[in-house]
């Protein structure tokens, strides 16, 4: 008899506001990706280095300069590529980590679940932004590796508790109990049967869990803890002009306003994929 995995989910069309944010998003990553040939400037250069010369939005800088006479609009431009490059990283970091825990404790069950869900639990009582601060703290300032890492091991603790439930689910069906009859392996069946029909939640969590990650990194780079000048990103655009705001209020704004951009439109898409999939449960995992 030929296998064949559980059937998914019913899915429903995506409601116009899901659409939208797709659109958003791809003129975003579209931007991100588009950097050097759309920045009007080399957003490392500083033209007048001794006079930090500050200009207003103008027709030659439309987002107006820094206080390092670098134009602001190539600098929004190439952070986009490393908030999302550390967002899109990190969140596969905690996809990987969080699926294959889940589904591990859940197959197996017993006291190997029991021992890896009550760790899942400790991890889960501290709040993630205070572990990973306290973190930050022991190793100090980070490269973008180790900060991708960092975001990435600190994140999936929810979706490995989210995995085990779809698990014991799946794994009680009468197909997953066919193939065991049938003799195919226990990593056959968890991989090629059952972890199929966990996709759903994995899905949501994972375009949720990124624009978390994109906040999160902002606020380390905010704080100094995350990507490291020169390098743009828009957590340390936004320092850069925090002290500037009456005189200066371009050169914190328009990086801000390109976080809450991406995050309101990370966060419609996953709400939009939520109620396509059929599923209702919470995915907030901060």
């Amino acid at each position: 008899m030929a296998e064949r995995p559980l059937a998914a989910p019913a899915t429903r069309p995506m409601r116009m506001g899901a659409r939208v944010a797709v659109a958003a998003l791809a003129i975003i990553v579209l931007a991100a990706v588009a950097a050097p040939l759309l920045a009007p400037y080399d957003p490392f250069v500083q033209p007048d280095i001794v006079a930090g010369n500050i200009l207003r939005p103008s027709p030659d800088h439309p987002l107006g300069t820094d206080q390092f006479s670098r134009d602001v609009l190539s600098r929004v431009l190439f952070g986009a590529r490393i908030s999302l490059l550390v967002g899109l990283l990190a969140t596969t970091v905690a996809v990987t980590v969080g699926t294959a825990w889940g589904l591990a404790a859940g197959y197996v069950g017993g006291l190997v679940d029991e021992v890896m869900m009550r760790l899942v639990d400790a991890l889960m009582s501290i709040p993630r932004v205070l572990l990973v601060l306290a973190l930050v703290a022991l190793w100090g300032r980070m490269s973008t590796p180790g900060l991708v890492l960092l975001l990435g091991l600190t994140g999936w603790f929810q979706l490995s508790r989210l995995v085990r439930a779809e698990v014991l689910t799946a794994r009680q069906t009468d197909y997953v109990a066919s193939a065991r009859a049938l003799g195919a392996h226990d990593f056959r069946i968890a991989v090629r049967h059952v972890l199929p029909n966990v996709l759903p939640p994995i899905i949501v969590f994972a375009t949720i869990g990124l624009g978390n990650v994109i906040v999160l990194e902002a606020g380390l780079s905010y704080l100094g803890f995350g990507v490291q000048p020169p390098v743009p990103s828009w957590g340390n655009m936004i320092r850069d002009g925090s002290e500037l705001m009456t005189a200066a209020w371009w050169i914190s704004l328009f990086p801000g306003l390109a976080i809450v951009a991406t995050v309101v439109a990370v966060n419609a898409l996953g709400e939009g994929l939520r109620r396509a999939l059929g599923h209702t449960d919470s995915y907030a995992h901060e």
